[in-house]
């Protein structure tokens, strides 16, 4: 709704044909909704008896239609909060339903099922930077094959259609899994040791070893049999590990972030409201369950939210923005130490600090960080703290200070000049 808006404020919302819609046309956005205006100031009502209403209201349908086709991804742990959200996309579809001119029924829906899916989208078998191009050529599809069967799923009409297009789809992941399992670093590495241990073992001698020489052989030998053993095992529990039981790979689910070699490109933008968990509870499972995947701000003390933070930096473009709404108790206390860290490094471009009050039904003081991978000479940025507002705009502009963080973890604390000065005397 908020990008339907900004285009006919730009004056580039068209409709099919290309032609655009009457600037004399009112668009507002009014509690997250719609409101559209026509030329005389009444409220648009669709009227398919009418020319100029039909062309209007398949505008706003189409409109919507390519925003969440091909520009919203979603990933959620819960089921529940996957189903609601594609229905969430569906109702806001239907609000402009139209009747097709040939008076065969209503326009058909999209499929959804593909672009909001289950999973831990922390958790990964492939890591994002892996080398899939040379195996992937050698699949039934390919790459270009994958994402022409997830276009045509997505508007496939009949159950037959879908269903057929949807077997390709698995067809693919299933492939595309086998690449990533065979040029696992872990397979390779048990592959170029077992070829050792084959080499060592097939070499014709001509002489007798002496008993250095024999003594280093096996010394080698037994080596690379530890290596093959523990390799198999540690392969026997990425292949079965229950930790992996909701991984989710961004390499195989969103072919749209793909180029045709198979890279990860990235989002433009990603956006989260990640859960708060302490990863002290339950016994500290949760901490011994992301402590091997080496993330920076990683805390057996600190909260899951850190992580998203920093692993959304990852799944963002070079020129790409992240935004995320956590608690904000990382800027101050120890475990967010690793968080301030890892940030301090990364180029800021808005912090809000949100006090009590702000959300009336929230028990945890929150913030909002904004942030880019595009590192800029420039490191400062704005910060704000918002305590309860009728107006954030104005709060934002006539609040803001900049903020420099500073190697080594220290607390983030928003400070206008005068109290900057203070601080430092004290200190």
């Amino acid at each position: 709704n908020e990008l339907i808006y900004t285009k006919h404020q730009l004056g580039i919302l068209i409709d099919k044909k290309g032609g655009i819609i009457h600037p004399n046309y009112t668009i507002q956005i009014e509690n997250d909704e719609l409101i559209v205006l026509d030329t005389e100031g009444n409220l648009f009502h669709y009227n398919p008896a009418n020319q100029e209403s039909q062309r209007i209201q398949e505008t706003l349908f189409h409109e919507k239609e390519i925003l969440i086709e091909n520009c919203l991804f979603g990933v959620d742990i819960n089921e529940n909060s996957v189903k609601i959200c594609r229905l969430r996309l569906w109702i806001e579809l239907l609000k402009s339903a139209y009747y097709r001119t040939d008076g065969s029924g209503l326009e058909t829906l999209p499929n959804l099922d593909i672009k909001i899916e289950t999973g831990n989208s922390l958790m990964s078998r492939f890591s994002l930077d892996s080398d899939l191009n040379e195996g992937l050529k050698k699949s039934t599809h390919g790459i270009e094959g994958y994402k022409n069967a997830v276009h045509l799923y997505k508007n496939a009409t009949s159950k037959v259609e879908k269903s057929n297009w949807l077997q390709i789809i698995q067809q693919c992941k299933t492939e595309f899994t086998i690449v990533g399992t065979q040029r696992h670093p872990l397979k390779v590495t048990l592959d170029r040791a077992t070829q050792e241990l084959h080499s060592l073992h097939s070499q014709t001698l001509l002489l007798e070893r002496s008993s250095k020489e024999q003594k280093q052989y096996d010394t080698t030998v037994d080596s690379l049999s530890r290596t093959i053993e523990t390799t198999r095992t540690k392969i026997t529990n990425w292949e079965n590990g229950v930790q992996y039981k909701n991984a989710f790979e961004w390499r195989f689910e969103f072919p749209e972030i793909l180029d045709n070699d198979a890279n990860f490109l990235g989002f433009d933008i990603v956006i989260g409201n990640p859960p708060y968990i302490q990863l002290q509870k339950d016994g500290g499972a949760l901490g011994e369950l992301y402590k091997p995947l080496g993330f920076e701000s990683f805390a057996s003390t600190g909260d899951i939210y850190a992580m998203f933070i920093e692993y959304g930096f990852t799944l963002a473009k070079q020129t790409g923005l992240l935004c995320m709404i956590v608690s904000n108790k990382w800027m101050r206390t120890g475990y967010g130490v690793g968080l301030r860290t890892f940030l301090a490094k990364k180029q800021g471009v808005r912090l809000l600090d949100l006090g009590p009050g702000v959300f009336e039904s929230a028990t945890v003081e929150t913030c909002i960080y904004i942030g880019s991978n595009n590192i800029s000479p420039e490191r400062s940025f704005p910060a704000v703290t918002i305590r309860k507002s009728k107006n954030f705009d104005d709060t934002i502009r006539n609040n803001s200070y900049k903020f420099s963080p500073t190697a080594g973890g220290d607390s983030w604390v928003i400070l206008n000049p005068i109290e900057i000065g203070i601080k430092k005397k004290i200190e």
